[in-house]
């Protein structure tokens, strides 16, 4: 079968939650891949294929600071996405997210960290 897929995926754990437009319930966890282009997250209910969401990336803190408390708070990045594909996977589904206007001025850290996976 031929690739279709315009960028390399790479099995990446940043703890990510997906919130649709529409104000429905989010979903959370973590991507089982992830590309310049978009994610895929495994989930306990289904969203609409063509449905807007916001992507939340939640990453570890780059320099461990010492005198950081436990409540501070690690780097997030908002991406507005739309739901792709959805698969069903036993009693959990898979949801395949393309990003939009991923940028490094807008997000740096993913972009970054996309930018390793790709070289």
């Amino acid at each position: 079968m031929k690739e279709r897929r315009k960028h390399r995926r790479e099995s990446l754990a940043p703890y990510t939650e997906i919130f649709p437009a529409d104000g429905g319930e989010p979903l959370e966890g973590y991507p089982t891949d992830m590309s310049q282009g978009g994610l895929a997250l495994e989930a306990d209910h289904e969203m609409r294929v063509g449905s807007e969401v916001t992507v939340a990336v939640h990453f570890d803190p780059v320099v461990a600071d010492e005198n950081a408390s436990e409540d501070d708070d690690s780097p997030v990045e908002f991406i507005q996405a739309v739901v792709k594909r959805v698969a069903p996977m036993g009693n959990r589904h898979k949801i395949s997210v393309e990003f939009k206007d991923l940028s490094e001025e807008v997000h740096p850290i993913l972009v970054g960290v996309l930018s390793f996976i790709d070289s």
